[in-house]
């Protein structure tokens, strides 16, 4: 006969290999696989996943000990049963749904997956419901074998695992976001994905906007370095090109601790503050004035909130995982690229202002960086800045940029307003083209050779837009052959900031130049923004001589393949 003792002793077995399978080993996992999407580390998220494993598993334990032992052994094979269960979900039929952020997924063509993993539930419960008796005897050996087994896995997955990302480590302060030195600003802003060529079309349609861009030079013969984010952003604020020869993370380390254009400002006395894409800068005080050193252990709610939400939908089978998307994991999305761009206008209107003479952080300048969606798609903001899904079409990138260009508007106007207009450099640039149909009308009525697939030719045609200290007049337009390479030595020049600095000074690069420039297109998916992707796809390398519109400028070089391919 079972005595107490041993009814409790199954009990907390089977029950904690229930709640470490769900809740801690599950979620430990869903961390390492996303290790650059919170921001918290593994082992701030382990303490509190233990305690909270701990704590639910004695309270389950100490409520079913008030059962009589025929209770209790049902009890405890269905929390045996929905430990397997939830094990197998999570590690053998992990269903594709895509990227979790908030987007509509196509269930209707999902169905199979409820099918069977329902199935496979349905008929695991049934299972231990009749053969009860021979799982209870069997419970304490299954639920520590179990354990132990995800305790070896867990052990591999940790020594396989990229390191946490420098963000993890720092908080990103806000309270001088927009606050903007007397004498001396350096403002910098990408507007992601804007396509050089849309830009001049909607310019050509409306040439009121050029009234917008007092005093700025148009580059519109500019060249990227790559065709996406992830190294466009380092690219831009280094000048030095990724070459696939080590991981990314590390050699974002490197280029930023050494002549970055954010480093060498802070080295200067400068204040600068950095609002960019989540691992495309190294988070470290060396590098921004408003990245604070975390200093102690607490996670913030929303964010383990959202953690255990992701562990959830993973672990939970497909009808109840449409049911946890729709009402949980599509609210904690709601901070989209968008409401970032809406929370930067109202920013500007409300908070802009210029920093106390007093404030001797300001006493050399201020650098300000702000990355924002630019015409990235999804496109989903029209022209009056009403939020909506808009189709892929040209017209409809042309309405986004129109609200791209207006923000940018806004935010000038308030640097007149300030008074600081004049003594502020506006740089306004792409990281990188979207890769769309370039419109060769607004060159030269001319047919290309399209031996350049427009996807690639597209993305290297980025919007750069200057503005040099004390420039005044009507926007003018520029073929000068600039790359965004020369952004970090155009700003030192500016400021008089000598060094061994790479590329050239926009300012100084005429149009008559034949100077060549190097651009490396690779087909990007989404994946590749997990850090445990360490590098980047094979790359294919250009140099262009000439217009970088037109084919006849385009020479193709070799392929880089990452490091570990060719080892």
């Amino acid at each position: 006969m079972k005595t107490l003792k041993d009814n409790v002793v199954t009990t907390f077995l089977a029950v904690s290999f229930f709640t470490l399978t769900a809740f801690f080993f599950s979620a430990m996992n869903v961390h390492y696989i996303n290790i650059a999407e919170f921001d918290f580390t593994a082992k701030q998220v382990a303490i509190y996943l233990i305690i909270f494993c701990i704590v639910l598993t004695v309270l389950i334990t100490k409520f079913v000990t008030f059962f009589k032992h025929k209770t209790v052994e049902k009890i405890v094979v269905l929390f045996l049963a929905l430990g397997v269960l939830v094990w197998i979900q999570a590690n053998l039929v992990p269903w594709d749904y895509g990227v979790l952020d908030g987007k509509e997924i196509d269930w209707e063509h999902k169905k199979i997956y409820g099918y069977l993993d329902g199935g496979m539930w349905i008929l695991g419960l049934l299972i231990c419901f009749f053969k009860s008796k021979v799982f209870y005897k069997n419970a304490r050996t299954i639920s520590v074998a179990f354990i132990l087994v995800q305790v070896i896995f867990l052990t591999i997955t940790v020594s396989n695992a990229p390191a946490e990302p420098s963000l993890k480590s720092y908080t990103i302060s806000e309270d001088q976001k927009y606050t903007f030195s007397k004498d001396n600003n350096v403002v910098f802003v990408i507007l992601d994905t804007f396509q050089t060529d849309v830009f001049q079309e909607i310019i050509k349609d409306d040439p009121s906007f050029k009234d917008v861009f007092d005093g700025f030079t148009y580059y519109r013969n500019a060249l990227s370095g790559f065709p996406t984010t992830y190294p466009s952003v380092p690219f831009v604020l280094t000048g030095q090109y990724y070459e696939n020869k080590i991981p990314m993370q590390d050699f974002i380390k490197e280029v930023f601790l050494g002549n970055s254009l954010p480093k060498v400002l802070k080295d200067s006395g400068y204040e600068v503050d950095l609002f960019a894409s989540r691992n495309t800068v190294l988070y470290d005080e060396r590098i921004a004035s408003n990245f604070v050193k975390k200093t102690d252990i607490f996670i913030n709610s929303g964010e383990f909130l959202r953690f255990l939400t992701a562990d959830i939908f993973k672990i939970s089978p497909h009808f109840a995982k449409k049911l946890i998307y729709n009402h949980l994991t599509k609210k904690q999305a709601e901070k989209t690229a968008i409401d970032q761009f809406f929370e930067f206008m109202d920013g500007i209107k409300k908070k802009a202002e210029v920093a106390n003479s007093a404030d001797q952080n300001y006493d050399k300048g201020s650098f300000k960086y702000y990355h924002l969606i630019g015409i990235h798609p999804p496109l989903t903001i029209d022209e009056n800045f009403q939020i909506k899904e808009l189709e892929m079409t040209r017209e409809n990138l042309k309405k986004q940029g129109i609200a791209m260009l207006k923000s940018m508007e806004l935010l000038l106007e308030k640097l007149k307003k300030l008074g600081v207009y004049d003594n502020s450099m506006v740089i306004i640039i792409a990281d990188h083209g979207l890769g769309t149909d370039i419109n060769l009308n607004l060159y030269k009525r001319l047919k290309d050779s399209n031996k350049v697939p427009m996807k690639e030719k597209g993305t290297a045609l980025p919007l750069v837009l200057v503005k040099p200290f004390k420039a005044t007049g009507e926007m003018k337009m520029s073929d000068s052959p600039v790359s965004l390479m020369d952004v970090p030595i155009t700003v030192f020049k500016a400021l008089g900031i000598t060094g061994d600095f790479v590329g050239r000074s926009m300012l100084d690069v005429s149009e008559n130049e034949n100077r060549t420039r190097r651009f490396l297109y690779y087909d990007w998916a989404n994946q590749y923004w997990k850090l445990e992707k360490r590098y980047l796809p094979p790359m294919k390398e250009y140099f262009v001589t000439g217009f970088s519109w037109l084919d006849s400028s385009w020479t193709a070089g070799k392929v880089i393949n990452p490091v570990t391919i060719t080892n």
